[in-house]
């Protein structure tokens, strides 16, 4: 990301080119083991002889990303509050749905 307020804007976005570009990016997450940011990485030697990035990449297929809606972080922040409450016992599902619910209405009129 770049700030807003960044002077370097230009500068900053020929870093983030450069640490993205499959070379060096995939470089730079061998040296701590990390997955590359690229797909087209995922044909390299790094990749195909690691079971656990295997694994990942195989996982990845089921992840969802979050939508791009305002208030979205708070809203699920907010469910998971009310989510730890109802597995820890400490509230009932009828509480925990309704409250969750009203809260996450709340939430999410006031980003609009």
């Amino acid at each position: 990301m770049i700030n807003k307020d960044s002077k370097s804007k230009d500068l900053a976005w020929q870093f983030i080119e450069f640490m993205v570009g499959k070379d060096v990016n995939l470089q730079y997450v061998q040296s701590f083991g990390g997955l590359p940011v690229r797909t087209s990485a995922a044909d390299s030697d790094y990749v195909k002889d690691s079971p656990v990035l295997q694994a990942a990449l195989q996982a990845f297929k089921q992840f969802v990303p979050n939508p791009n809606v305002a208030g979205w972080v708070q809203a699920r922040d907010t469910m998971d509050t009310y989510l730890e409450q109802a597995l820890n016992g400490k509230l009932s599902t009828k509480d925990t749905l309704a409250k969750m619910s009203t809260e996450v209405d709340s939430v999410l009129k006031k980003s609009r």
